[in-house]
């Protein structure tokens, strides 16, 4: 009696050990983000000198928003029905896509504006962020746990997300002539 019980709690164990492997295998955690180095810079100006701070903010800015849009198309072009796919590469791919752009977020995020007048545009643009992190977040843990419905709303809704980033560039001030 006494064998067949510990041969049940080895088995137990086992068991348990093996269905912790394959979620731990199945599913990348949450990747850490790199230094500010994933937010595109503008690009050097030859021999000129160095570009005014807010030009260089402004291009970082849409440089940020190109490059959000860009990882939407390229991971749509690896899945291009749009559907959710039980595909191990998939749910892999959606979650590199998904830490791509959050880390993104965070390093346009971390912008400083160059100076005050850019009030009113960090908070829509900080806003529109977070909104577009929140709903990449959710479609990560949706198709974590192989969520149809949040990985539809994600698809539905990602390209208005990007554009409501892009929308808050109204409120830029306006810039200065020379």
């Amino acid at each position: 009696m006494r064998s067949a019980a510990l041969r049940c709690a080895a088995a137990a164990g086992l068991f348990a050990g093996l269905c912790s492997a394959c979620s731990a295998s199945g599913f990348p955690d949450p990747a850490p983000c790199a230094s500010p180095t994933s937010v595109p810079s503008p690009p050097p100006q030859g021999n000129r000198r160095d570009i005014s701070g807010d030009f260089r903010y402004r291009q970082t800015l849409f440089l940020g928003a190109d490059q959000l849009t860009k990882l939407v198309a390229d991971f749509r072009l690896r899945w291009p029905d749009g559907k959710f796919s039980r595909d191990s590469s998939f749910r892999s791919e959606f979650a590199r896509y998904a830490d791509q752009t959050r880390c993104l977020a965070a390093g346009l995020r971390a912008l400083t504006p160059p100076g005050v007048a850019y009030a009113d545009f960090v908070v829509a643009f900080q806003g529109a962020l977070d909104r577009l992190v929140a709903a990449v977040g959710g479609a990560r843990e949706g198709v974590k746990s192989r969520n149809v419905s949040d990985y539809r709303d994600w698809n539905t809704s990602i390209d208005g997300r990007i554009a409501a980033v892009r929308e808050s560039f109204a409120q830029l001030p306006a810039t200065r002539g020379p």
